[in-house]
């Protein structure tokens, strides 16, 4: 299978399996990750980062909290910088898209979501996470026939950096601590 996503509870340890296969991957990676955005200990929002691309690229905020606490999409980020570190991958074939993570916020981010597919049509495997949560797009990538997806638990999460390694052809061992 050459198109792997994590799914599970928050916190459960998707994004640590996926640095601690990356740690031993050899090759080229491009694509993304997101983190939370804070201050004073307080959420403000959700960032998007390319990765492998050289620079100092700044995040960019894909969600910020309103004043009454709920997260707010900004589709267009996903739209701008999202397709372009998703083609940039494309154009220069690295040998592996990351993809952290894909949830509910790009649910209207239709161009975004036409580059995710691309990717996963491509020759190129991703390896990424997904949100459990229910939406029309993140059903769609769960019914694709080309994607496998492994749910992590607090019983499995140590194994889950050597299971990718076996799926995407590399036999290497990977430490978790």
């Amino acid at each position: 299978m050459k198109n792997i996503f994590l799914a599970g509870s928050i916190h459960i340890g998707k994004t640590t399996a996926l640095n601690a296969y990356l740690d031993s991957f050899r090759g080229t990676v491009g694509g993304f990750s997101t983190f939370r955005m804070t201050h004073d200990d307080k959420l403000i929002g959700f960032s998007m980062k390319p990765l492998g691309i050289s620079g100092t690229a700044m995040p960019a905020y894909i969600a910020k909290q309103d004043e009454k606490g709920n997260c707010m999409p900004i589709p267009d980020t996903f739209n701008d910088m999202g397709v372009r570190i998703l083609k940039k991958a494309l154009e220069d074939k690295v040998d592996l898209i990351i993809m952290d993570e894909l949830g509910f916020f790009e649910e209207y981010a239709y161009p975004f979501q036409e580059a995710v597919y691309e990717c996963l049509d491509s020759d190129i495997p991703v390896l990424g996470v997904i949100k459990t949560a229910p939406s029309s797009f993140l059903n769609h990538l769960r019914e694709r026939k080309d994607i496998q997806i492994l749910e992590i638990t607090k019983e499995n999460r140590g194994e889950i950096p050597n299971k990718i390694s076996k799926l995407l052809g590399y036999e290497g061992h990977v430490c978790v601590e």
